[in-house]
């Protein structure tokens, strides 16, 4: 039998257009530049416009990176968010959300995705062991979609040892997969259901920090 994993970390660094232009420099330093800041788009910043901050922007990839580690959606979420420049990120568009995806078997996710973190990780922690995807040397995202024709490197360390992985050129499989269901007359793999599963999580973590961190059932 499978020995399942009991516990997920994700950490994911959400740029804002402004910092994209600066990957060498740290976020939370691009964040205090005001010229750079000039460039952000102001749509990203009105909560009306976009429900949320770093959750709903980047948030989906260590809710996708869960639902996929372990082929199940969890059942219920906890929530704390935090915002460090409140003179550029109003109210209702938090800088970083902390959250905790639960599973009905106990299984935890712990998650994060902020504009001003300097990390990519993704950690599973199991009965035999550790798994590890890291960012590539010398630069690398774990969740960065590839840009410039190349994939963004990255790390598969299982166990404190790297297994050799070849890097994908992630947005090229996307429009593969695209191509290959509409020319086959196929569904495609991240269809609109699984879209309103990762919203009806986002709504639930939402909810959980609306009331204090509380852990709230996510919505089947």
């Amino acid at each position: 039998m499978l020995s399942l994993p009991r516990l997920l970390v994700l950490s994911l660094v959400a740029l804002a257009p402004a910092l994209a232009q600066a990957p060498k420099q740290k976020s939370a330093a691009a964040l205090a530049d005001p010229e750079r800041r000039k460039t952000i788009k102001q749509w990203l910043l009105d909560p009306k416009l976009t429900g949320g901050g770093a959750l709903f922007d980047t948030g989906v990839y260590p809710i996708q990176a869960a639902c996929m580690m372990t082929g199940r959606v969890p059942v219920a979420a906890r929530g704390s968010a935090s915002t460090r420049h409140k003179d550029l990120f109003p109210a209702g568009v938090e800088e970083t959300m902390n959250f905790e995806l639960i599973f009905a078997d106990g299984f935890v996710a712990q998650c994060r995705a902020s504009y001003s973190g300097n990390f990519h990780q993704c950690t599973t922690y199991g009965p035999k062991g550790v798994v590890e995807i890291l960012p590539g040397l010398p630069t690398g995202s774990v969740f960065g979609q590839s840009s410039n024709g190349k994939p963004n490197p990255k790390r598969l360390v299982v166990n404190r040892k790297e297994v050799a992985a070849e890097d994908t050129l992630q947005l090229g499989a996307m429009l593969d997969a695209f191509a290959h269901a509409i020319t086959n007359n196929q569904p495609f793999a991240a269809d609109g259901p699984m879209g309103l599963r990762d919203l009806r999580i986002a709504d639930a973590v939402m909810a959980s920090v609306a009331q204090g961190g509380k852990t709230v059932s996510i919505r089947a």
